[in-house]
């Protein structure tokens, strides 16, 4: 696994993404790794770890963005995958959104994997939602978890101004939950922007679903 890890990040330090491909869909193929594995282990923690060397410190930013979108790449080329496992008979529903002027949704797409994979029908809205359009078809989709992911501490307020107006427009048994890195250092504060709970990992939303 060590090694698989390691090639991984080579590949995606050199933007050699035809290749990365390759690579993570034949370990998948033999069993070598996961699903769970390759997000949890090496997509996500990769995504949070912000490094630049000197040497390159004029282009880090474009770097950034390179290694975001080849991990975006990464996780759709996974979609048929991830959609062979679902349970055949989809009765939940599930929303993964961000707030407005929230523009990094990369993480609020592997939890859309993830509640795939727990058998929900979920819809990916992604960044920057236009909320008013998400609002007038909630009672359209009627969903039994809503997860909204924010990464800017800024975005909390409106998170919060959100989550009141849902609570006034769902019922008592619609779940809704936050995560992101905007709570990184406070878990807890989901609780006075009055969600459910605080996801950040696939055990956590192994335990709400």
């Amino acid at each position: 696994m060590e090694k698989i890890d390691d090639k991984i990040i080579e590949l995606l330090n050199e933007g050699n993404l035809e290749d990365l491909l390759i690579y993570i869909s034949k370990n998948i193929k033999n069993g070598n790794i996961s699903i769970i594995e390759l997000y949890e282990n090496i997509l996500i923690p990769t995504l949070r770890k912000k490094e630049c060397n000197l040497n390159d410190k004029n282009i880090c930013v474009w770097k950034e963005h390179l290694k975001i979108s080849m991990i975006r790449t990464i996780i759709e080329n996974q979609y048929q995958i991830v959609t062979k496992n679902i349970e055949k008979n989809i009765s939940k529903k599930a929303v993964v959104l961000c707030p407005p002027e929230e523009y990094y949704d990369i993480e609020a797409r592997i939890h859309t994997d993830y509640l795939r994979l727990f058998g929900y029908e979920t819809y990916f809205i992604g960044a920057n939602t236009p909320y008013k359009d998400f609002y007038n078809a909630i009672d359209y989709i009627k969903p039994e978890i809503i997860l909204i992911e924010v990464e800017n501490y800024y975005n909390i307020i409106a998170t919060h101004k959100i989550i009141e107006n849902l609570r006034k427009k769902t019922d008592s048994e619609t779940k809704i939950y936050v995560s992101g890195a905007a709570f990184t250092n406070e878990q807890e504060l989901y609780k006075e922007i009055h969600a459910d709970g605080y996801l950040d990992s696939y055990k956590k939303i192994k335990e709400v679903v």
